[in-house]
């Protein structure tokens, strides 16, 4: 990515969290799949919507230039991956628990607990370029200032 298409520094940080978030993502899913771990249909469509979804838009926007929407969606997908994973897999009793898993579980444990650190990454990322923005960074680009 570079400046010259209005991307810059903070746009080059919010793409590389979101690709290593959806890298860490699809890893623990094929887990998921793999092991079997059962997850329930809303869960499917939260994690396809936020984990995935709000991610890859926001490296959408990213790449087109528009680093503040951009790393807006990020923040939403990174922050409600967060909770999501955190919950479910180390706090609330449930079969996508990793206490619950048997088969599998050293591998199921090691990618929960990687897609959790990939979720925090983005979330603070992307918060972190918007910060700069808010601070009149020259990463703000042309398409998505606000003055």
């Amino acid at each position: 990515m570079t400046t010259a298409q209005g991307r810059g520094p903070m746009g080059t940080l919010v793409g590389g969290a979101v690709v290593g978030h959806l890298a860490l993502t699809l890893a623990h899913g094929i887990v998921h799949g793999t092991i079997p771990v059962p997850i329930v249909d809303w869960q499917v469509a939260y994690a396809a919507v936020v984990l995935f979804g709000l991610p890859l838009a926001g490296l959408g926007a990213v790449r087109c230039g528009r680093v503040r929407t951009g790393a807006m969606l990020a923040l939403a997908g990174g922050i409600g991956a967060l909770g999501f994973e955190l919950f479910a897999h180390f706090a609330v009793p449930n079969p996508d628990h990793v206490a619950t898993v048997e088969t599998g579980r050293s591998v199921f444990v090691g990618t929960a607990g990687l897609s959790v650190l990939g979720d925090a990454a983005l979330a603070a990322a992307a918060a972190h370029a918007l910060w700069g923005q808010a601070q009149g960074s020259s990463a703000t680009s042309s398409s998505d200032s606000t003055t």
